[in-house]
């Protein structure tokens, strides 16, 4: 008792299957034997020897029946088209044999380079955006730092600065702000000292000479009536050198305040 035992294929599922394999455009797949005939081509006769489609095809047609497989692709001429052509031995010893047109290739290839190109070229715009906003972050405090300091350089203390991060610029710019704060105190108390006469604290000489230039646009447009007197006491020095400079002092307390007393509205200096 003999019992044979098979498995019945359609052919036509291998032949979509053949068809369907398509890496670039216009690549064609199909079948040989192991003595280099045709089982299955898309445009060839079945049973036609290879190596008589064309010249070219004979020598191919030789290492693809001696040779299992080939990890280099084989470039042909066929109906004045350039191709490349590859190969691999089945199970069954058949010859799947897979060519494709030299230009699908290329333009494969090519359009591969030009989405890396772009991909390149869109990266490094990102990368530009990226830097240049980076840059004025850092860039622009460092601007409004250096036109702060110009105008502390030129006596305008009112300066106020606002960080705009918790980086070590905006540390500095807190910083700076602070520092022009307690200058412009500084100079302020200065003023003070300055503008005010120690024995007397009425304003100094240095306040009536500015006092004097922020009345000069009034006085040269006449806009405002008002009047200077200047006042002017004797024998201080004989005082002073016979009775000593606390009574000279005193008496220099005495004849302002016989005036202060009544123009209490009028600035003394």
């Amino acid at each position: 008792f003999v019992g044979v035992i098979g498995m019945d294929i359609d052919f036509s599922d291998v032949i979509d299957y053949i068809d369907n394999i398509q890496p670039y455009d216009r690549s064609a797949a199909f079948l040989l034997s192991n003595k280099g005939t045709i089982i299955y081509h898309q445009f060839l006769e079945a049973g036609t020897n290879l190596g008589s489609v064309s010249s070219d095809f004979t020598k191919i047609s030789q290492r693809i029946r001696t040779e299992n497989r080939n990890d280099e692709l084989v470039t042909y001429d066929y109906e004045g088209e350039s191709r490349k052509l590859n190969w691999r031995t089945l199970n069954n010893r058949m010859k799947l044999v897979l060519t494709t047109p030299i230009e699908s290739i290329h333009a494969a290839r090519n359009k591969l380079i030009t989405r890396i190109i772009a991909a390149a070229v869109f990266i490094g715009m990102m990368f530009f955006v990226l830097t240049m906003n980076m840059v004025y972050r850092i860039i622009k405090p460092i601007q409004r730092l250096r036109v702060s300091a110009s105008k502390l350089a030129e006596g305008d203390l009112d300066v106020e600065l606002q960080p705009e991060s918790n980086d070590e610029i905006g540390d500095l710019t807190v910083s700076f702000s602070k520092s022009a704060k307690l200058l412009s105190g500084y100079v302020e108390q200065i003023k003070g000292l300055a503008y005010r006469d120690a024995l007397t604290g009425v304003m100094s000489k240095a306040a009536y000479e500015e006092y004097v230039k922020k009345y000069s646009e009034i006085v040269e447009n006449r806009s405002k009536a008002f009047s200077i007197m200047v006042i002017d006491i004797n024998n201080l020095k004989q005082i002073n050198d016979v009775n000593g400079h606390a009574i000279g002092d005193k008496y220099i307390m005495t004849c302002l305040s016989c005036f202060t007393d009544k123009f209490i509205n009028s600035p003394f200096f």
